[in-house]
């Protein structure tokens, strides 16, 4: 199991944490294996290769014998695991769509290892097609972090919104919101992969900004920069905004309005249905809030991923 700091680590940066059993080194990736339980092993694999979808899967080099043996176990499981994802008769009971990565990539390391001694020279086999990494440069993606200090919080909430650079053009690509407040911990998670889901998608996702915007706390918002902001949510949005229009991704824009209710809402979304699920979401806490946010953002998804338009999947304007 991970000690306590790697738990405080994982939660500040809202990693997810798989643990199999830790029973010390081993020289056989079988024994290993059997230890950990293969179906269970490639089964969390497979779960967290359809949930995020990943293109690409990189794992550790195929080591001989020798040394501990359970990264080469781990290697193992990654390539059936690799296979099995994609396989819509494997794990039904995830109820996850398959997902079939492009590219599965292990790492080009050495032989030998801690406890053992250095693993047999490989036979002669075809040559290996090599993919060389200059970890010497700058990636190409950029990113900032910003920090929001709430007043119904004791600890403040770090938005990073990394971007990629397209035919000479700054967008935004993924976003991470971290706290060590763990009341917020599941809306944050939730809000971070969908509002990533949507920029990775492209076009002009500047309608995850209105939407965060929109949002009003009942409970009341906090003054900021000389400006009333009705929700944490709210504080959000304007954080996104302000990343867009540093990085230039959209234009300067006026004041932000008041928080629209009732009719006002109505008429602003087009939609009485949208409308009254907003107008139901803020008498509830931020975390009812943001789940309507979510629910749009995964609505915009499956509306861009049918390619109904080549534009940006925004709510309709009023009539």
């Amino acid at each position: 199991m991970p000690d306590k700091d790697a738990l405080r680590a994982a939660v500040f940066k809202a990693v997810e944490d798989y643990c199999a059993a830790d029973f010390g080194y081993s020289f056989d990736p079988k024994e290993v294996i059997d230890k950990w339980g293969r179906k269970e092993i490639v089964g969390d694999f497979v779960r967290l290769i359809r949930t995020f979808r990943p293109d690409v899967v990189l794992t550790m080099n195929m080591q001989g014998r020798g040394g501990d043996r359970a990264h080469e176990a781990t290697t193992v499981l990654t390539r059936e695991a690799y296979d099995a994802a994609g396989d819509p008769a494997k794990y039904p009971e995830q109820g996850l769509r398959p997902w079939q990565p492009k590219k599965l990539y292990m790492s080009a390391g050495f032989g030998g290892g801690r406890g053992g001694p250095a693993a047999p020279p490989a036979p002669a086999t075809p040559a290996v097609k090599l993919a060389t990494v200059n970890t010497g440069i700058v990636d190409s993606l950029l990113g900032r972090t910003y920090k929001i200090k709430w007043l119904d919080s004791d600890h403040a909430f770090y938005i990073t919104i990394n971007d990629i650079e397209k035919d000479g053009r700054r967008r935004p690509f993924e976003v991470f919101i971290n706290s060590q407040n763990m009341e917020a911990y599941a809306w944050a998670l939730a809000l971070t992969r969908m509002i990533s889901a949507v920029f990775r998608r492209g076009g002009d996702v500047s309608f995850v900004v209105d939407e965060l915007k929109a949002i009003f706390d009942p409970r009341g918002g906090q003054w900021m920069g000389g400006r009333y902001v009705p929700s944490l949510l709210a504080a959000i949005g304007e954080v996104i905004e302000r990343h867009m229009i540093e990085i230039g991704f959209l234009g300067l824009r006026g004041p932000a309005p008041a928080a629209a209710t009732g009719s006002q809402a109505r008429r602003a979304l087009g939609s009485p249905r949208l409308a009254r699920a907003i107008q139901s979401t803020a008498s509830a806490a931020p975390y009812a809030a943001a789940t309507t946010v979510v629910a749009k953002a995964a609505a915009a998804t499956r509306i861009a991923s049918k390619g109904a338009s080549s534009a940006s999947p925004r709510v309709p304007s009023p009539q």
